[in-house]
């Protein structure tokens, strides 16, 4: 079976946003995970996706695991050796928790639980298909994720602490390995 051929594929990747905070005001910081994507050709130019990724928590702040659900299309061109599309997916941002350093320099406090987000990809995917390897597919993803964060209240030591309702755009890229068949 040839990589045209082949209408379904599956994979793994590292993923990397940079600059993504989730409290308007808080630090930027950068968030690297792991995570799985599966894929459907619907013809030779448009793809149907599922991305799952989880990130890990920062240790320099204590807060928790965010897992990424995207959904969407992936549109282009495959050539002999590599492939060349955009990419549009929605879906969400999930927090298990995260923290606002308060303005009066007291410990962290919690600032939501459990809190899902909702989340856009948009960009581009460059894709590498090595010879003698006709189901392998190495691919780089980039793109601006964007998220809708919500307002909330917190409690710290001087008081209620208000965060503002956002739009946070970040950087995203990942590097990912996949097999079609």
């Amino acid at each position: 079976m040839t990589l045209a051929q082949s209408r379904f594929e599956v994979g793994v990747q590292t993923p990397a946003i940079g600059h993504m905070r989730s409290i308007k005001g808080q630090p930027r910081r950068t968030l690297i995970g792991i995570g799985g994507r599966i894929g459907y050709d619907l013809n030779d130019q448009v793809t149907l996706e599922m991305v799952v990724n989880v990130l890990s928590p920062d240790p320099k702040i204590a807060d928790g695991w965010k897992t990424q659900w995207l959904w969407g299309a992936k549109v282009g061109r495959r050539f002999t050796r590599v492939g060349l599309f955009t990419k549009a997916r929605i879906g969400a941002l999930n927090l298990d928790k995260d923290f606002l350093i308060s303005p009066d320099g007291a410990m962290p406090v919690v600032a939501r639980l459990a809190q899902g987000n909702f989340a856009a990809d948009v960009g581009g995917v460059f894709e590498i298909y090595p010879p003698h390897r006709s189901r392998v597919v190495v691919r780089f993803e980039f793109g601006d994720h964007i998220v809708r964060f919500g307002s909330r209240t917190s409690l710290s030591t001087s008081g209620p602490i208000q965060s503002e309702r956002f739009i946070g755009h970040n950087f995203q890229f990942s590097l990912g390995l996949g097999l079609r068949f």
